[in-house]
């Protein structure tokens, strides 16, 4: 089967989420005899490198236009692509897709929480509250309520439209759990499913590592340093006052809010912290005891189950609906009743304070090693396989 993979940002394995999911697919695909390739929007950076099978837009400016809807024509005649498959959240980019697909069916991807942008909300009021202060915040409180309104339902007006496109257009759409189907169908004003599709993100590592090396007294917030979605000022909080017991916290990852963050954790006096920035995360995953994610949502947190398979114990809001495929709260980690930093720095307490409630949690999620075969890299490519075949072999689109 020829399959084509189109995204926004260069595919690459030190990328973000989704390059680093498709990189992964693309691989598993091709070692099972597929042809796959991948056109992105967005050209490398300086100093990465690219693969022999991708390629780029002639265009990223203005993305559907007519020199780049020829382009995608032409190449998936000559290529002879039986299935296209849309990694973009980018609306643009799917119409370019639509122009340009033929009778080749499209299908397309979710990668976040379907009500993300609409829970994101609040994040945007909190930013403004953290860099303006609490009198002004006082002060501006009906503006600030008002303007939450009026995003809450200008965005849910641009979702309903963005997904009943996407339901309409394509020959399936597929989110990372099956629980966000509620959600989805919900936002999207639709009772139909028979085009919605659950796959799971595959894990990150081929195999569990789990040593007989001591963790060490170090807990882990592993992301993306933005302030939407992210939220590690939430984690600084918590850290703030904490009885640490001796453990550390160190901060791994890089992006525009780092010095906000590190700025925010000054002014706290936090100690025992340190940000590590950009580093590979897989050597401080097999020293480390604990992780603690405090987003405000998440498409699959592939941070937890990377996490699981180096045997720290997870730690997360259940600020969506994915998170319960992974954790079993008490069992192999905990989700924490979305956003109480008080319930969860309590927990994080007791988890310092008792190593035999650590090790019985970690003898959990040796014993669970098997049930993380779900997310293994061959059960999510055959997943895959069996969807292309399925739309190849009858292709619903609009009309018929």
């Amino acid at each position: 089967m020829n399959i084509c993979y189109v995204t926004t940002v260069h595919v690459s394995k030190t990328r973000g989420g989704v390059e680093r999911v498709t990189d992964t697919l693309a691989s598993a695909l091709a070692e099972r005899g597929h042809s796959v390739d991948l056109i992105s929007v967005q050209r490398p950076l300086e100093g990465d490198e690219v693969a022999g099978n991708q390629y780029f837009l002639p265009f990223s400016g203005r993305i559907c236009c007519k020199e780049n809807v020829e382009f995608l024509t032409e190449f998936f005649s000559r290529h002879r692509i039986d299935v296209l498959v849309n990694q973009s959240d980018i609306r643009e980019v799917f119409d370019l897709i639509v122009a340009a697909h033929g009778a080749i069916p499209v299908v397309s991807v979710i990668h976040t929480d379907p009500a993300g942008i609409l829970k994101g909300i609040e994040d945007q009021a909190e930013e403004w509250a953290y860099r303006n202060g609490v009198l002004k915040s006082l002060a501006y409180g009906p503006y600030l309520w008002l303007r939450k309104v009026y995003r809450f339902y200008s965005r849910r007006g641009y979702l309903r439209s963005k997904y009943r496109n996407y339901y309409e257009k394509s020959a399936a759409v597929v989110l990372l759990s099956a629980r966000f189907k509620d959600s989805f169908c919900r936002i999207a004003g639709i009772q139909d499913r028979t085009r919605l599709h659950a796959i799971s993100n595959p894990l990150t590592y081929a195999s569990s590592d789990y040593g007989d090396s001591a963790k060490e007294k170090i807990v882990l917030f592993v992301g993306r340093l933005s302030f939407n979605a992210k939220r590690l000022d939430r984690l600084l909080k918590i850290w703030r006052g904490i009885r640490s017991n001796g453990w550390k916290l160190y901060v791994l990852g890089d992006g525009p809010y780092r010095a906000f963050y590190e700025d925010l954790s000054r002014k706290w006096k936090l100690k025992d912290i340190e940000f590590k920035g950009n580093v590979d995360p897989l050597p401080y995953y097999r020293r480390a005891g604990i992780l603690c994610m405090t987003s405000t949502h998440e498409g699959f947190g592939m941070v937890i189950t990377e996490a699981l398979q180096n045997e720290l114990i997870p730690m997360a809001f259940g600020s969506y609906e994915a998170v319960h495929d992974i954790i079993s709260s008490g069992t192999n980690g905990y989700v924490i009743r979305p956003f109480s930093t008080r319930e969860y720095r309590r927990t994080l307490e007791q988890l310092f304070a008792d190593e035999s409630l650590r090790n019985t949690l970690r003898n959990h999620i040796r014993e669970d090693n098997e049930g993380l075969t779900r997310f293994s890299r061959e059960t999510i490519t055959k997943k895959w396989e069996q969807l292309f075949q399925e739309v190849c072999a009858y292709s619903p689109v609009d009309g018929d």
